[in-house]
């Protein structure tokens, strides 16, 4: 049954969030190219910081070379927007890739659903990005599968935390609200931005039905920018279980 199913996959992520920390393979940020890198210093930082606290080797000037040969090499000849990531191993490699996404991807509502399976505040590697998420991975790729385009999930004291690829708005009463870090998400890019550039924005706590009652919800991240999303009441996401061995 439904209920069968959503009470062994909130089990099964509970033995996940039990394990004990360990660093991640690979630290790694997703960078928006629109003729420059869009708020490169900014992912720089992040990624150093990250590094310094997972006890990763960084050479920010490696990173900053590798960023500018990808570009002169493949992004300044294609002439268009482009999604790049680049990447830091545990042993000090650093990669850089990217892709061209459609036009869809940036100007078009976001349809969410909410996860059934919570997320621990207190796991440290929810404010890094890096290779470990494979929660997240595993609840959007479900997601995708139901015609959603985005999951947002919650803590474990119901605490609304972010999306798997976004951070969440709400506007209400004509003032912007967004989670705060304490309730265990990641201190996204555009998210510093929007706090840093309006003066009707705050940190508050946030739980699903403000969501619902928001006049507006928006999600958000440095590729793609603010957008709209429609969330239903309807819109919890059936999932299949999380192996916490794979």
């Amino acid at each position: 049954t439904a209920d069968k199913e959503y009470a062994e996959c909130r089990l099964k992520a509970e033995i996940l969030f039990d394990r004990p920390a360990s660093r991640p393979s690979e630290l790694f940020e997703t960078l928006l190219w629109n003729c420059r890198y869009v708020w490169r210093e900014m992912h720089l930082d992040r990624l150093c910081r990250s590094a310094s606290e997972l006890g990763f080797t960084c050479d920010r000037g490696a990173l900053e070379e590798a960023l500018e040969r990808h570009a002169s090499e493949k992004l300044v000849p294609c002439r268009q927007p482009a999604r790049v990531r680049l990447s830091l191993s545990g042993d000090n490699r650093i990669s850089v890739t990217s892709g061209f996404p459609g036009s869809r991807a940036f100007d078009s509502p976001v349809r969410v659903c909410l996860s059934p399976v919570t997320t621990d505040s207190s796991d440290i590697l929810l404010r890094h990005k890096s290779s470990q998420r494979r929660l997240y991975d595993s609840m959007l790729e479900d997601a995708v599968s139901q015609g959603f385009d985005e999951v947002i999930f919650c803590n474990e004291r119901n605490e609304v935390t972010e999306g798997a690829i976004s951070n969440i708005i709400v506007l209400k009463n004509g003032r912007y609200y967004t989670p705060p870090l304490s309730s265990g998400l990641l201190p996204g890019i555009y998210r510093h931005y929007f706090l840093s550039t309006r003066l009707n924005v705050r940190e508050k706590v946030l739980y699903p039905c403000d969501l619902f009652e928001a006049d507006a919800l928006y999600v958000c991240n440095s590729v793609r920018g603010l957008r709209r999303g429609l969330l239903q009441r309807s819109s919890l996401l059936r999932h299949r279980g999380v192996d916490p061995k794979s």
